[in-house]
């Protein structure tokens, strides 16, 4: 007898347990109201090209998820009190990879700018639907975006990854991190710019996926970049 395919969601979940990432019923329900959201908006507005359940938890909400497995977005409060500044998704589009982060860790804060009306129409959406609390969207460009730094900042495919770890770099907080989602082979003229902008790369971050952009399939290498201190 063949064995039971697991579903995308269940998938997904068994991906973030292997990652000591959180998962729980709630985190599920809310992934399972994201995906169907996706599905049902992107028929009238293509916010993420033809693509159906399967293809966008496997080239979309895995991705995401990697980029926490490889470094997750700091939750513990701070000692002065204050809440950390949380993540900064830029070139949201449908909220890749801000909400599944978001739905990851719903206790950091989430600033997604986006400059798009149909997009940010779509996370408006999906922030009520999906009750999730301290979320920001910034319909604007990110040159016109005047806000602070933040604890991680992370865009799927804003710009070439070395001019992302350049704009990145004047928006992560002294002690913050830096996702940079690319294909493998980047990781030295990454590393050689990083070390130019006071940046390191996280120890043991070499870790490639075969999680492509959509319809590509091609393999991912996401790695991760701290302030040096």
């Amino acid at each position: 007898m063949a064995k039971p395919t697991l579903s995308p969601i269940d998938r997904l979940a068994k991906f973030c347990v292997q990652n000591n990432l959180p998962w729980d019923d709630k985190t599920a329900e809310r992934f399972e109201g994201y995906l169907g959201l996706l599905e049902h908006f992107n028929r009238a507005m293509n916010l993420i090209g033809p693509m159906e359940g399967d293809q966008i938890v496997d080239q979309l909400l895995l991705d995401s998820a990697t980029a926490a497995a490889v470094a997750a977005p700091r939750v513990s409060v701070e000692e002065s009190g204050e809440q950390p500044a949380g993540i900064l998704d830029v070139g949201s589009g449908a909220g890749l990879p801000g909400i599944p982060l978001k739905i990851l860790f719903p206790e950091v804060p989430l600033t997604m700018v986006e400059p798009r009306k149909k997009r940010t129409t779509f996370l408006k959406i999906v922030v009520e639907r999906l009750a999730l609390p301290d979320v920001e969207i910034a319909r604007c460009r990110l040159e016109d975006f005047e806000e602070g730094r933040y604890d991680y900042v992370i865009s799927k495919a804003f710009r070439a990854p070395v001019t992302w770890l350049e704009l990145a770099a004047e928006r992560v907080a002294a002690d913050g991190t830096i996702i940079c989602m690319t294909r493998p082979g980047e990781r030295a003229e990454l590393s050689e710019r990083a070390q130019a902008l006071g940046l390191e790369l996280v120890k043991g971050c070499d870790n490639s996926t075969e999680l492509g952009a959509p319809s590509l399939g091609e393999a991912r290498a996401i790695y991760a970049f701290n302030v040096l201190s």
